[in-house]
C-alpha cells in the first residue's frame, strides 16, 4: 500500500444527470445556536454550488434531541438550498441526562437535497447517536447510506466524564452488560446492516469517522465490520492508498461500500484537511 495521502484523488467535474454525489466530513462540532449561524451557512453554501446530493457530518457535538436544534439546522439548510427540497436527519445520545445546553459530544447529521429527496424511502437515527441511516430507492432495490461516528479508544480509568465513550458506556452497561462502546458499535452496526441486506437488492454506503487506522489490526474493528457485511474500503480499493485525517497522520475516516455500489463509483477522493468546500 502506498503512503497515506491527504490530496483529492478525483477532482469534481461536471455532474451527470444520474450521478449521486456525497460528501463526508468530521467538522469537530458545529454551532447551531441561532437562525443564522455565521460559520455553518458559508460552510455548506459551496456544497450547493457543487451539486452535492447528500452531506454526511460526524461528531457534530450537538444535542439534537433538545432545544429545537434539529429545527434550526433544518431551517438553515433550507435557506441554503432555497427552492429545493431538503431532508435533514440527525442523531445524538438521547438518554444522556447531564450535558450542557448547547453541547453534547458525538452525534451525526445527514442532509439530503436536490432530486434525491424524492427517492428517500425512510430515514432513522441510532438512539446512542452513533449513526444516521437514510434508505433511498434505486433502479433495483434500495441503497442504505450510513453516517457513523465511533468513539476513541478509552477505558473506565481513562475516559473523561463527558466523553462520547463514557456517555455510551454508562448506558450500555445497563443493557446486558455491554461495556465496550467501540466494540458494541461494530456489533450493532453489523446487526443493522445485515437487517438492511436481508431486504432484496439492498446496497450499502458507509461514511464515517471510525477512529481506527485499518493498519492497526484492531480486534473487533473495521476488518470485522467489512468481513461480516461484505464491504470494501473505497479509497484503499481504488487507489491503493488511505486518506489521512490531518497532515499525513493516521487514517481514521473511511468510505465503505458494498460491491454493487463500488462497481458504479465514477469518482472518489479526499480533500485536504479542514476543507469542506
Amino acid at each position: 500500500m502506498n503512503e497515506i495521502s491527504n490530496i483529492l484523488v478525483d477532482r469534481l467535474g461536471p455532474k451527470c444527470p444520474d450521478d449521486f454525489r456525497i460528501i463526508f466530513q468530521n467538522p469537530n462540532g458545529i454551532k447551531i445556536y441561532q437562525d443564522k449561524d455565521p460559520e455553518y451557512l458559508p460552510s455548506i453554501e459551496s456544497l450547493k454550488t457543487n451539486c452535492v446530493d447528500m452531506v454526511c457530518l460526524a461528531e457534530t457535538n450537538v444535542p439534537w434531541h433538545k432545544n429545537d436544534f434539529l429545527y434550526h439546522v433544518s431551517k438553515q439548510n433550507q435557506i441554503t438550498w432555497s427552492n429545493l427540497p431538503v431532508k435533514t436527519v440527525a442523531a445524538s445520545c438521547r438518554r444522556v441526562t447531564h450535558t450542557s445546553p448547547n453541547y453534547q459530544p458525538g452525534g451525526c447529521m445527514s442532509i439530503v437535497t436536490n432530486t434525491m429527496t424524492t427517492k428517500i424511502k425512510n430515514a432513522t437515527s441510532d438512539y446512542l447517536g452513533r449513526w444516521t441511516r437514510v434508505n433511498c430507492f434505486a433502479t433495483k432495490g434500495t441503497v442504505a447510506v450510513y453516517t457513523v461516528y465511533r468513539p476513541n479508544k478509552s477505558s473506565l480509568g481513562t475516559a473523561g466524564g463527558d466523553t462520547v465513550w463514557m456517555q455510551q458506556q454508562q448506558i450500555l452497561q445497563k443493557e446486558k452488560d455491554k461495556e465496550n462502546p467501540r466494540y458494541q458499535l461494530i456489533l450493532d452496526l453489523i446487526r443493522d446492516i445485515r437487517s438492511s441486506q436481508e431486504q432484496q437488492h439492498t446496497e450499502i454506503i458507509i461514511l464515517g469517522d471510525f477512529n481506527e487506522d485499518p493498519r492497526d489490526g484492531e480486534e473487533n474493528g473495521l476488518a470485522t465490520l467489512m468481513t461480516a457485511c461484505n464491504l470494501l474500503n473505497v479509497c484503499q480499493q481504488r487507489y491503493d492508498t488511505l486518506p489521512s485525517t490531518r497532515n499525513n497522520e493516521r487514517s481514521i475516516d473511511h468510505i465503505l461500500a458494498s460491491p454493487g455500489i463500488f462497481s458504479h463509483i465514477r469518482a472518489a477522493g479526499v480533500r485536504p484537511p479542514s476543507t469542506l468546500s
